[in-house]
């Protein structure tokens, strides 16, 4: 491996990490999660193209890299992953593969246009489904029960699991639960909490009033 290449790399991806950072109007306390969530998924993508990888599995898994860190920075900053996501996603896109399909069909090199931009939109299919299992493995994390692992792989890749598909209960089947759902049951994790913290909002905000 190059070592001279891979510094230029690196400060290369800084800048750009930062400038769309700044181009997105990202906090600036959120820009060196940016920076790291995108140069964790440049390095992987570079090290696994050295070893002889093509680049459509080697964008995948640098995808997978970036979205587990940003969902892990997100929890850590307290801020949406996507903020940390946008900026970081910019070194994996195929940009000079895309301008090499351009400049070859102005070229009248339609072959070579072809293959390119073929190449550039495998690359950006690769990142769109390894963004979607990072998320996936990184919901599972937090809530890892099989069912919920499963109903996000069959939301995110339509991957079902028959023994898991839990089937409706028809009128003649006894329920083994007779008691009303409680609205607490109905809600899941995040809606409770937004309704926890809107309840403490507006209780903070009567007794302003008050005072």
């Amino acid at each position: 491996m190059n070592m001279s290449a891979f510094a230029m790399g690196w400060v290369g991806v800084i800048m750009g990490l930062w400038g769309s950072a700044v181009t997105f109007r990202i906090p600036a306390r959120a820009w060196l999660g940016c920076i790291l969530a995108g140069l964790f998924g440049w390095e992987v993508n570079y090290l696994l193209i050295q070893q002889g990888i093509i680049p459509l599995y080697s964008a995948f898994v640098g995808a997978i890299g970036l979205t587990m860190c940003s969902e892990a920075l997100a929890r850590a900053i307290r801020m949406p992953s996507t903020v940390f996501v946008v900026p970081a996603v910019f070194p994996l896109v195929p940009g000079m593969t895309a301008y090499n399909a351009m400049l070859s069909l102005i070229q009248g090199q339609y072959d070579a246009a072809m293959t390119s931009t073929m190449q550039a939109l495998l690359i950006a299919s690769g990142i769109a489904v390894g963004m979607l299992m990072g998320n996936a493995i990184c919901r599972s994390f937090l809530n890892p029960s099989l069912q919920i692992i499963h109903d996000s792989l069959k939301h995110d890749f339509a991957i079902s699991i028959p023994e898991l598909n839990v089937a409706p209960q028809t009128q003649s089947e006894p329920r083994c639960d007779t008691t009303p759902p409680t609205p607490k049951k109905l809600l899941t994790r995040r809606s409770q909490l937004l309704r926890e913290r809107r309840q403490k909002y507006q209780q903070l905000h009567r007794q302003k009033k008050s005072t």
